[in-house]
C-alpha cells in the first residue's frame, strides 16, 4: 500500500463531515477502523505512553472544572467568545500562573485551541462539560474513581495480593483514608453524590432493556396463574442486611444488587431472601453475567469488573461464581434468561431454595 497515499485519504477524511451528523453504528465502525490503524502503528512505548497520558489528564480537566474554566467558556457559548490567561484569572479569581498552566495542558492535549493572538477557545469537547451533564459527572467523580485504581497495587501488596473481599475495607478506603463504605462516603459528599445518581441514571437510560424484557411471556404466564392466592411481588431495592420482612413471596427481585457486594455481603443478602421464600417462591437476579470462558470477556465489561474491585472490593460474576455464590446460601440457579443481543451481557437468573 502507498503511505503516502493513505495519509491523504485520513486527512481527506478528517474534514467530510461533522461527526454528529452520522449515526451512531457508523460513528462506531469509523472509530473500530481508526483504533485498528493505530493499534498497528502503535510501538509498544507509544501504546504505554497513551494509557499513563490519562493519569495526567483527569486531574487537570477536575481543575477545570472546580476553578470555573469550563463555566466561563460556557457562559459565552453562544458568542463563541475567546480570553486570553488573564481573562481566565480575572473571572475565576484564580493565580494567573496556575490557570495559565492548566489551560497549557489542556489545549496541548486537545480540550481546548488557542488562537494565533494567543487567546484561549473552546472545543466540542469542552462545551460539552455543562453542569449535570454525564461528562461533566464523569469529571467529578474522576478522582474519586482515580484515586483507588492509582493505590489499587499498593493496597494488594498490603494484602499480599488477596482479592479484596470486604465492602467496608477495600481499595476505596483504603485510597481514600475512611472506614465508610463508598455509599456510605457519599452521603457525606453531596456534589459528588449527586453526580453519581445522574450518571446512574443516565446509564439506565441509555440500555432500554429492564428485567422483564429477558423473560418469555410464557414463564411470566406461568408465575402469575400458578397461584391461586393474590400475587405477591417483592423488589428488593434496600434494606437487604435486615431480615425480608415479607414472606413466602410468589417473586423476589434484586436488581443490579449483588455486583456492588463481595462474596461475603452478598452472601449476607441472599441468605435473608432465602429465609423468606417459601417452597414456591422464585428469586430473579439481574445482573452482567460474564462468561466463563476468558476469551469472550469484552473490553467495556473489563473496565466494569475492575471498577467494581476498586470501588466496591465486589466483582462483576461469570455464570459460575454466580452459581457457586447460591449453592454457598442454599439456594439454586435453574434457569439463565438471556436476550442474546449483541454485547449484552446481563441476565435474569432464576433461583429457587434448593
Amino acid at each position: 500500500m502507498d503511505y503516502n497515499s493513505l495519509i491523504s485519504c485520513i486527512n481527506q477524511a478528517e474534514s467530510l463531515s461533522d461527526p454528529q451528523v452520522i449515526n451512531s453504528e457508523q460513528r462506531q465502525r469509523l472509530r473500530q477502523a481508526c483504533e485498528k490503524l493505530s493499534a498497528r502503528l502503535e510501538t509498544p512505548l507509544d501504546r504505554l505512553r497513551r494509557v499513563t497520558s490519562g493519569c495526567y489528564e483527569l486531574p487537570f480537566l477536575k481543575l477545570a472544572v472546580d476553578t470555573g474554566i469550563f463555566d466561563l467558556f460556557n457562559e459565552h457559548k453562544e458568542t463563541g467568545a475567546e480570553f486570553h490567561v488573564s481573562e481566565i484569572a480575572a473571572h475565576t479569581k484564580t493565580d494567573p500562573l496556575l490557570i495559565g498552566r492548566i489551560v497549557r495542558f489542556l489545549t496541548a492535549v486537545g480540550f481546548f485551541d488557542v488562537t494565533v493572538e494567543g487567546k484561549v477557545k473552546a472545543t466540542r469537547f469542552s462545551q460539552s462539560v455543562t453542569p449535570k451533564s454525564i461528562v461533566h459527572d464523569s469529571i467529578l467523580l474522576s478522582g474519586l474513581y482515580a484515586a483507588p485504581f492509582v493505590r489499587l497495587p499498593w493496597y494488594l501488596k498490603e494484602t499480599k495480593y488477596q482479592i479484596p473481599d470486604n465492602g467496608y475495607s477495600g481499595p476505596f478506603q483504603y485510597a481514600l483514608n475512611t472506614d465508610l463504605h463508598f455509599f456510605d462516603w457519599l452521603d457525606t459528599h453531596t456534589p459528588e453524590r449527586d453526580a453519581f445518581h445522574r450518571m446512574m441514571e443516565a446509564s439506565k437510560s441509555s440500555t432500554s432493556a429492564n428485567w422483564t424484557d429477558y423473560l418469555t411471556e410464557d414463564r411470566f404466564q406461568e408465575l402469575v396463574s400458578s397461584n391461586q392466592t393474590p400475587f405477591t411481588f417483592v423488589d428488593v431495592g434496600g434494606g437487604f442486611f435486615d431480615p425480608q420482612p415479607v414472606h413466602s413471596a410468589d417473586v423476589y427481585l434484586l436488581a443490579r444488587i449483588l455486583h456492588d457486594w463481595p462474596d461475603v455481603q452478598a452472601r449476607q443478602i441472599l441468605a435473608h431472601i432465602r429465609e423468606a421464600m417459601g417452597p414456591e417462591s422464585v428469586l430473579f437476579v439481574f445482573e452482567r453475567v460474564f462468561p466463563d470462558a476468558l476469551h469472550e470477556t469484552n473490553p467495556g465489561d473489563v473496565v466494569t469488573d475492575a471498577t467494581m474491585m476498586a470501588i466496591f472490593a465486589s466483582l462483576e460474576r461469570s455464570e459460575g461464581q454466580f452459581k457457586d455464590l447460591f449453592d454457598s446460601v442454599g439456594l439454586k440457579m435453574v434457569h439463565a434468561w438471556r436476550r442474546h443481543a449483541e454485547d449484552d451481557v446481563q441476565a435474569v437468573l432464576e433461583i429457587v431454595r434448593s
